[in-house]
């Protein structure tokens, strides 16, 4: 078989950058002429596109390793990514691993055939690149495409491995970001997310992000408005301000829905975690003046709970927080070591079972809040869904929450399609076509 022709299986680890960068390789790929499969027996060429931000990571890459060379044992398997940059501490043993392809070369994987490719020796380093990576894409596999605009991190947090494995902070040239959402709407999908390892870090042609959602909501609005939109993915809460505040009142692309990293309502904590350029009283503040500006509106965070360090004083502040502030839903994480940070090493670690208590706490307060949310939405006329799931049809509306049709609507998977609240069952809507 020719270079050309071969058959590749793709898995992908991780963060919604190293999906969309999947799918960048995955396009390239056929278009040289190659093919994707779905089944690791039928692939001459395995390729993992694997994660490090925990040590739970690193582990089922080891697992997704062993695994797939027990299916395969003649295809020429190659492993990239954040944990490829940080081998071999982090890959452990390579015998059944042909290629390693750190992150800050996996672009040179879109060239074909595979004998191009680099890699194929393991050095630990720091990712140093200063060049924001060309990929991009025409489509994608899910109905709601991952759009990179910026790639790294520059702000060292103290549990966090990603800026030594995707390098200090690059940003995507504003006109390359709008010509690949115009393509993508092209295709028929109809809402986009704006990600990045560090959105408040973007910086372009004199752009901070919030120039660039306005530049896209220019130049979009007049022809997508109320036709299609944009979602933003997890922002940083030190980006939360007057200008902030501005854009979204005046967007007419916007879903109404804000995801927050806050990590903590505690200050000491956030201080520790080296995440104190924030405090968690401006972020209620800048919730508040929200309320003023979106009449309803989903609003999101990350919680890391059991931080080196915390206390039950510490832990119950940001509960308290949580229940006070209007969030619509919580992704609550337990902290674990991750080794090569500063906060691995730290004094006061968190015992597993009081991480287990404290991030069930903070769970049981978001679950009420967000059954409250839906219940709050099935008073709203209507909604507007993007449908995901055909049999009947489900998806999420523009306030992130999960709906559910009783009759399928006429829409295609990726369509938004506009629908009446009929019913509520725990945070999901049951609705009906309008």
């Amino acid at each position: 078989m020719t270079e050309a022709g071969r058959i590749f299986y793709l898995i992908t680890q991780g963060c919604k950058i190293n999906q969309y960068e999947s799918q960048a390789l995955a396009e390239a790929w056929l278009a040289h002429g190659a093919r994707q499969t779905g089944n690791a027996e039928q692939a001459e060429i395995i390729v993992i596109n694997s994660c490090a931000v925990t040590a739970r990571s690193l582990q089922d890459l080891r697992k997704i390793i062993r695994r797939c060379r027990q299916v395969n044992r003649s295809a020429h398997m190659v492993v990239t990514g954040c944990a490829a940059q940080m081998c071999p501490e982090d890959m452990g043993d390579l015998s059944d691993v042909d290629r390693v392809v750190p992150q800050e070369e996996k672009f040179a994987l879109t060239q074909w055939p595979p004998t191009n490719w680099p890699g194929s020796t393991c050095a630990a380093k720091v990712n140093e690149q200063t060049s924001f990576p060309a990929f991009h894409i025409s489509h994608y596999s899910r109905a709601r495409p991952v759009v990179k605009v910026q790639d790294g991190c520059s702000h060292r947090c103290t549990y966090c491995i990603v800026p030594l494995t995707r390098g200090p902070s690059r940003s995507r040239d504003p006109q390359e970001v709008a010509a690949e959402v115009e393509n993508l709407l092209a295709s028929g999908h109809r809402e986009l997310v704006l990600s990045g390892i560090n959105l408040a870090h973007y910086r372009s042609l004199g752009m901070d992000f919030w120039d660039l959602v306005q530049f896209l909501d220019s130049r979009l609005g007049p022809k997508w408005q109320d036709r299609a939109r944009l979602r933003l993915s997890s922002l940083d809460p030190s980006q939360l301000g007057t200008k902030a505040l501005d854009v979204l009142a005046r967007s007419r692309m916007l879903c109404p829905h804000l995801h927050l990293s806050i990590q903590s309502a505690s200050p000491r904590v956030l201080k520790a975690m080296g995440r104190s350029h924030y405090h968690p009283d401006r972020v209620a503040a800048f919730v508040e003046q929200l309320d003023g500006v979106w009449s309803c509106f989903a609003l999101g965070g990350d919680f890391l709970v059991g931080f080196p360090g915390e206390t039950e004083h510490d832990m119950q502040r940001t509960e308290d927080w949580l229940a006070a502030q209007p969030f619509t839903y919580a992704h609550v994480f337990s902290y674990s070591p991750r080794p090569g940070t500063p906060a691995a090493s730290a004094g006061g670690q968190v015992g597993a079972e009081a991480k287990k208590i404290r991030s069930q706490k903070l769970r049981d307060v978001a679950e009420i809040k967000g059954q409250e949310f839906a219940r709050r939405l099935q008073l709203l006329p209507k909604l507007n869904v993007l449908l995901e799931k055909d049999n009947p049809g489900a998806g999420r509306c523009e306030y992130y929450v999960s709906c559910v049709f009783d009759l399928r609507p006429c829409a295609e998977v990726r369509s938004l399609a506009q629908a009446i609240p009929i019913q509520v069952q725990g945070s999901i809507l049951r609705v009906r076509p309008e």
